[in-house]
């Protein structure tokens, strides 16, 4: 666990930073026609359209940075209403929100940062982001794969969730192939969990998460 842990909206100076450890982080599900480089410019162009076009997409995203060089380590992006979905996804492939729900388009860690609780934080951080934003549920997709990464997803009481409610037959029929040839060809099946979210109680209001 780091101490202090910050989480921060990314600003200009940030978006580099932010696109290179994006990048690392999902280097196993870049397409092997895309090299790491070209990968990274395509999540560069991402977040600046973001800060030109649409701002508060850019204030759903919290960042981590190093405590040294100040270089992005960690991340999570929020898609709430109102927000284009993934830009750096091709568009057959990017989420849309239902009726009260907020939705993690990503989250991840540096490589060299991962076990430090920045994923944790991350999440927590989302799921108390999403209450003040009104959503009632919250959430997110993970490769059948990673069974490590759905496990503490399970832990932390998001549930699998057998039909999509966002997809149509065309989309059972055809994601699998897709997910392989556009995911670096090696994962198929995309598993999508929810957490319900509570408001009230011991929840911590998201600005005072730094604290």
């Amino acid at each position: 666990m780091i101490p202090d842990l910050h989480l921060t909206v990314p600003t200009l100076a940030d978006l580099d930073s932010l696109a290179m450890m994006k990048s690392l982080a999902f280097a196993e599900k870049r397409s092997c026609c895309i090299s790491e480089g070209e990968n990274t410019k395509t999540n560069l162009k991402c977040y600046q359209t973001y800060a030109e076009s649409y701002p508060m997409k850019l204030e759903h995203c919290r960042i981590v940075t190093d405590g040294n060089d100040k270089t992005v380590i960690g991340a999570c992006q929020l898609f709430l209403k109102g927000d284009p979905g993934d830009l750096a996804m091709p568009e057959f492939m990017r989420h849309h929100v239902l009726p009260g729900e907020a939705h993690i388009d990503w989250i991840a860690c540096h490589p060299d940062h991962t076990g430090k609780g920045i994923g944790s934080k991350l999440l927590k951080w989302a799921e108390t982001y999403s209450i003040e934003n009104g959503a009632t549920y919250l959430s997110l997709e993970v490769m059948k794969a990673n069974d490590g990464a759905f496990r503490l997803y399970e832990r932390k009481g998001y549930e699998l969730k057998k039909d999509d409610p966002h997809a149509d037959e065309c989309d059972f029929l055809c994601v699998g192939p897709l997910v392989f040839c556009c995911l670096g060809c090696k994962y198929w099946t995309v598993y999508y969990m929810e957490k319900k979210l509570i408001s009230g109680g011991d929840v911590m209001p998201a600005e005072q998460m730094n604290r």
